[in-house]
């Protein structure tokens, strides 16, 4: 499919005028790399639910994708209230 504007990174009104919604998040948001920043654990999601460090964690504890996914799970659960997106064609 040819694309009626130019690429960049989120040609917000281009999908637009389309009659597309459009939404980005940066997962850096919720938690960041704990190998960048070691203070991932105490920051982000991981600040409100805990765990407080990384001593000690049981290798099946939720990690920084299951923070990343729970912020965007947050934010779907914001989507579905709001009456100008259909959620029903979320993608």
């Amino acid at each position: 499919m040819d694309w009626p504007c130019p690429v960049y990174y989120l040609p917000a009104e281009c999908i637009t005028s389309l009659g597309y919604a459009a939404m980005a998040l940066c997962d850096y948001d919720f938690t960041p790399d704990f190998h960048m920043f070691p203070a991932a654990p105490t920051s982000g999601v991981f600040k409100a639910y805990g765990p407080k460090s990384m001593k000690g964690r049981k290798p099946d504890e939720w990690g920084i994708l299951s923070a990343r996914a729970c912020g965007a799970s947050r934010i779907m659960d914001w989507i579905e209230t709001q009456s100008c997106i259909d959620a029903k064609h979320v993608d």
